[in-house]
């Protein structure tokens, strides 16, 4: 069957089933299609204030049509429960601006601009092998979320919600694979086995007076606390790190 096809004027003229009034979706939706077609529009057939499957499944029912992200009904096209038509000349591209709590460190690509993917420093990989997530399976309980008292000396300001890590033997992992794996289990269980790393064992043995107050003369980075021939130690590597070639003529680590 072709697909169908639709113009801008004739969906306005059609009653939808969508969300709520006030919805920044059906918002954008509408100026979208005021666009196209007019300020003239038919009001909603229905309008749900719960979540996309409420929506979904009137339509299903047999309510009425709905304007929906194609990702949000893609299972429902693949099964044949929903048909897509095609609205020409509309354009719903939109814009979402990235927000984040003052204060709060972001994650990812966004938190790290200056990485450029090519490769992984040594401190990731071995993040990588002590992580039995990239073997495939799927991990739970790694960490739990504690409740302390912002002030033990004034219980009025309340808790501050932390997230601590549980110790292995707490970790519950499935017993097949969800994912595909980066590290094969043999590696992974030979990684478990390898030796410690040098220097005192745990940190709170390593004890870095003036850490984060000194600054690398060179460059005007801050010195990193570091552990070297046993004794703290603060250095600088430049902005290089295991995962970044070396260029002829740069300064030596600090």
């Amino acid at each position: 069957m072709a697909a169908q096809r639709r113009a801008p004027a004739e969906l306005a003229a059609i009653a939808l089933v969508s969300r709520e009034s006030g919805s920044g979706t059906l918002g954008f939706f509408k100026q979208a299609l005021r666009a196209q077609a007019g300020p003239e529009h038919v009001p909603p057939l229905a309008e749900l204030s719960s979540t996309t499957t409420a929506i979904k499944a009137a339509v299903a029912a047999g309510a009425g049509p709905a304007v929906l992200s194609s990702l949000a009904v893609a299972a429902e096209l693949s099964a044949g429960t929903l048909r897509a038509v095609t609205i020409t000349g509309l354009n719903l591209n939109r814009t979402l601006p990235a927000v984040w709590a003052p204060g709060r460190r972001l994650a990812g690509p966004a938190r790290n601009p200056h990485r450029t993917g090519a490769a992984w420093t040594l401190r990731t990989v071995a993040a990588i092998l002590a992580n039995p997530r990239y073997t495939g399976r799927q991990v739970w309980s790694r960490q739990r979320t504690n409740f302390d008292l912002a002030d033990p000396a004034d219980t009025a300001l309340g808790h501050l919600q932390v997230q601590r890590g549980n110790l292995p033997e707490g970790w519950v992992i499935s017993r097949h694979p969800a994912h595909a794996a980066l590290v094969s289990e043999a590696d992974f269980i030979t990684a478990q086995d390898a030796p410690a790393p040098r220097g005192p064992a745990g940190p709170a043995v390593r004890r870095y007076l003036l850490a984060g107050l000194l600054a690398c003369g060179p460059c005007g980075r801050r010195l990193k606390s570091a552990w070297s021939n046993g004794k703290p130690a603060s250095r600088c590597r430049h902005g290089y790190t295991s995962a970044t070639r070396a260029r002829p003529g740069r300064h030596g680590n600090t």
